[in-house]
């Protein structure tokens, strides 16, 4: 089969394709590639719907973290010790009947009139030139979803250097897979504040929240068009688009069932395709839902939750091939690759690895697991990895168990 090449300055691991674990999910009827595809996507009928952490007022400044000066050179720059970051501080659930769901009335949205910053001021910054990260890199942000705060699952920020935790929501529901637009403007994410697991958009400037999913299955794993006007989540069984007003939501395809459902689907940068995981596979669609094809092809491994790379080349996916240790792999979004020849990114000596989230220069976010704790991960942190064999630096580690990282795009600034 042959190679294909990614800008990282590690050198290639070899790959072991022994320790294969228990099928999770039998050869499904339509694995062979010969089968129908699925048909073109219908339409919805509308309507379908802690610890260490110091809370600071809006309209004052938070404290830059210790080393945030001048002296730090080019990555001084791109720390603003005087942004007051705004977020939502204890919103309630919305009425799903005035807000803006599925059917997209334009309801205004509902707004926190009075955000506070919450700082983990404990957090201290990583040595950047070590884990092999830029300057350039080093400043961006990322948003994850953790419960490090009593337990209760919110969405936070973090510099990719660790240097700075923002909470960003902190209603006494959950709230998790986050996911920034393009622009950096909106922040999409899940939440069961409404009842069920829906999906909105914050405004990262003026801090409104919109619910734009109602759907009785419920909905998660939002994911945004290049362009920013469209969103394609997971409901049931099934991967959905909308645009990002929450209108004209349709099914771009369904799995066999829940178990085989079509799960943490991402668009092509062209806005053509969308990959998405079922179970031992990684697949993709045309929007439109036709053109099925395997991406990652059908295996008795854990294969799940692709991420694009911003050049639209390559997919970066979740798998076990060694150990009984779930580790990122890396394929060609063209044609199909085999889990077991896929060129392998985090070691296994590291611990698991999985829910890759493709950024700048290569450097890959990732959930991270502790060495030696076996291929599932009970509590996650938030790790990078610049490249094949590089060993994982954990941007944010204890209190709590942390998901679902997403890069912010270059410029972004919390407000």
């Amino acid at each position: 089969m042959s190679r294909f090449s990614i800008i990282w300055p590690a050198a290639l691991l070899s790959m072991a394709c022994s320790g294969r674990v228990e099928d999770r999910n039998p050869v499904l009827a339509d694995s062979d590639s010969s089968a129908a595809p699925p048909s073109p996507i219908p339409s919805v009928a509308s309507g379908d719907a802690g610890s260490g952490e110091v809370d600071v007022e809006a309209g004052h400044s938070p404290s830059a973290p210790a080393g945030d000066s001048a002296s730090d050179g080019a990555y001084a720059a791109a720390v603003d010790s005087s942004t007051v970051i705004g977020v939502d501080a204890a919103l309630q659930p919305l009425d799903a009947a005035a807000s803006d769901s599925v059917s997209g009335d334009g309801t205004a949205a509902a707004v926190d009139s009075s955000p506070a910053v919450l700082m983990d001021a404990a957090i201290q910054r990583l040595d950047a030139a070590a884990c092999g990260l830029s300057s350039a890199v080093a400043a961006r942000w990322i948003a994850f979803d953790s419960d490090r705060a009593a337990y209760n699952r919110d969405i936070y920020l973090v510099r990719a250097d660790g240097s700075q935790v923002v909470r960003v929501t902190s209603d006494p529901t959950t709230e998790k897979t986050p996911a920034f637009s393009n622009s950096g403007a909106a922040l999409a994410f899940a939440s069961d504040r409404s009842g069920s697991m829906q999906i909105y958009t914050m405004n990262l400037a003026t801090h409104a929240v919109q619910q734009l999913t109602s759907l009785p299955a419920g909905a998660d794993e939002p994911s945004w068009s290049m362009d920013d006007s469209r969103i394609v989540f997971h409901s049931g069984a099934s991967v959905y688009i909308m645009d990002s007003d929450g209108t004209n939501a349709q099914i771009v395809g369904t799995g066999l069932d829940d178990f085989n459902a079509y799960k943490y689907p991402a668009m092509t940068p062209d806005g053509a395709h969308v990959v998405f995981d079922r179970n031992n596979e990684i697949d993709a669609l045309n929007i439109d839902g036709t053109g099925f094809r395997y991406v990652v092809s059908n295996t008795t491994t854990t294969i799940e939750t692709p991420s694009v790379s911003p050049d639209g080349i390559n997919v970066a996916f979740a798998t076990v091939v060694s150990s009984l240790v779930e580790q990122i792999a890396v394929g060609p979004f063209a044609g199909t690759t085999e889990a077991f020849t896929a060129q392998t990114v985090t070691p296994v000596a590291s611990g698991s690895a999985r829910r890759p989230a493709w950024g700048p220069e290569n450097v890959i976010a990732f959930e991270h697991g502790a060495p030696g704790g076996g291929w599932q991960i009970s509590t996650a942190s938030i790790a990078l990895s610049t490249g094949p064999g590089s060993t994982p630096c954990d941007v944010v580690g204890p209190p709590g168990d942390s998901r679902n990282p997403s890069w912010a795009p270059a410029g972004f600034q919390p407000q």
